[in-house]
């Protein structure tokens, strides 16, 4: 019996297309150290989710949607849509509390982006 090393290359490619990109815009209130004055300014962010329903169902970390206005997901082929929170799921681990969102296309035609 021959040993070496594993590959996770064989998982790692069937999970490739399930892989997504999430691209958020929004806005957040910066306070002036000097005038004290409050100003909102655009905020850009970007982390990943995967796909857990076949119609386009994506799991993502609460925080990278948090303060979203705007989601887009990109997929692993490089189609773009847009996207919209259908809800949170919250669940206790032993170290922290985490929660994870679901997100959606904004249609079932998921009218692409780009």
């Amino acid at each position: 019996m021959k040993s070496g090393p594993l590959s996770f290359a064989p998982i790692v490619k069937n999970a490739d297309p399930s892989v997504v990109t999430v691209s958020i815009v929004g806005r957040e209130v910066e306070v002036s150290p000097f005038s004290h004055r409050r100003r909102a300014r655009e905020m850009k962010g970007l982390g990943t989710g995967f796909i857990i329903e076949k119609d386009g169902v994506i799991l993502t970390n609460n925080h990278v949607v948090a303060e979203a206005d705007q989601i887009s997901v990109k997929l692993s082929d490089d189609r773009e849509f847009d996207a919209r929170i259908i809800g949170a799921i919250s669940r206790p681990t032993s170290a922290s509390s985490r929660s994870k969102r679901r997100i959606s296309p904004r249609s079932p035609s998921a009218t692409r982006t780009r």
